[in-house]
């Protein structure tokens, strides 16, 4: 006989830590990173907020030595997460936001429960920081960006087994397009192994000097990769995840139509991590939303977004594969 104790049935579990959850609520009451003084790294001793555990504790009762955990999206268990274990608790960790949840053990009864509506959906995988799904967000027109398709990242020289455990195997990562420049010549393959798609792009510089043709181009091609769903799920990374890494989310977060707060909250998300505060980069990063806007006639930055793709070969029936593919 199993007995399913927590999560309780039809509560809604956290996902966020402590810090996580407030440096959005100091986002929102109109605060910036560079005054938030538990983030500057000169000062403090800063640990790496972004990869901070908070998974959700699942506990049991049984009579069983061993016992068969299942974890789904759906009702009837397709797809199901598995594993065996002697224990009578187990922590999973990346559920996605938003969502309902169904778990049983052995012969018990099936359970259910809902993750918390607050973006982003942090996922932390060992050796790798920064990392954020770009799904999850409602766009200004109420729908959301789906889970599980595009996230964004660090580097991944330092990844561990359990780190690509989590990303190849848990998020199921079949393209791997990395942003570094400096890295041309010195990689011809994923971390992630063999099964892995592998794209180099020579980005070298963030914000106001993104707009290079070398870029322009590499910027058009990975739009192209984003728009073929056979791609999916995908990780683009740079080195810390920030700044080439940001400037390609800032785009496509304009183009699928969030909202321009949300935008630039996911921007600054990164300040959490190891790389330390973004917001500091100020002019530059202003410089950078003006080349957007320029390209409307009105100034508007994510409609310029747009146009700017538009204006370097990017077709309009690519866009809308990218919107189809993404939007809910």
């Amino acid at each position: 006989m199993t007995n399913l104790l927590l999560p309780a049935e039809h509560s809604v579990a956290e996902l966020l830590t402590e810090k996580q959850r407030e440096f959005i609520n100091l986002y929102f009451s109109g605060i910036r990173p560079d005054t938030i003084d538990w983030l500057h790294r000169e000062i403090y001793d800063v640990p790496d907020y972004s990869i901070e555990k908070r998974g959700v504790l699942f506990s049991w009762e049984t009579d069983s030595p061993i016992s068969v955990f299942e974890l789904s999206e759906n009702e009837n268990f397709k797809d199901a997460r598995r594993l065996e274990t002697a224990e009578k608790s187990v922590v999973i960790e990346n559920l996605k936001i938003a969502s309902t949840y169904y778990w049983r053990v052995n012969d018990s009864k099936t359970a259910s429960f809902s993750t918390e509506d607050i973006a982003p959906r942090i996922i932390r995988a060992e050796g790798v920081y920064n990392i954020r799904d770009i799904g999850g967000w409602k766009t200004e027109d109420g729908r959301r960006i789906k889970q599980g398709l595009i996230y964004r990242g660090s580097y991944m020289n330092e990844i561990t087994e359990e780190g690509i455990t989590v990303l190849r195997d848990t998020l199921g990562i079949r393209t791997d397009i990395d942003l570094r420049k400096e890295m041309i010549g010195e990689m011809d393959a994923s971390p992630l192994g063999d099964t892995v798609k592998f794209y180099l792009f020579p980005f070298e510089h963030p914000y106001n000097e993104f707009f290079t043709e070398e870029q322009i181009e590499a910027t058009c091609q990975v739009f192209e990769l984003f728009a073929d769903e056979n791609n999916y799920p995908i990780f683009f990374h740079c080195y810390h995840g920030a700044d080439r890494t940001g400037n390609i989310a800032y785009i496509l977060n304009c183009l699928l139509g969030m909202k321009y707060e949300d935008i630039l909250l996911e921007f600054e998300m990164t300040s959490l991590g190891a790389c330390g505060v973004r917001y500091g980069f100020g002019e530059g990063f202003e410089g950078f939303e003006k080349q957007l806007a320029d390209y409307d006639e009105n100034g508007d930055i994510r409609k310029g977004a747009e146009k700017f793709l538009l204006a370097h070969g990017v077709s309009q029936q690519t866009l809308e594969k990218i919107r189809r593919n993404l939007l809910g």
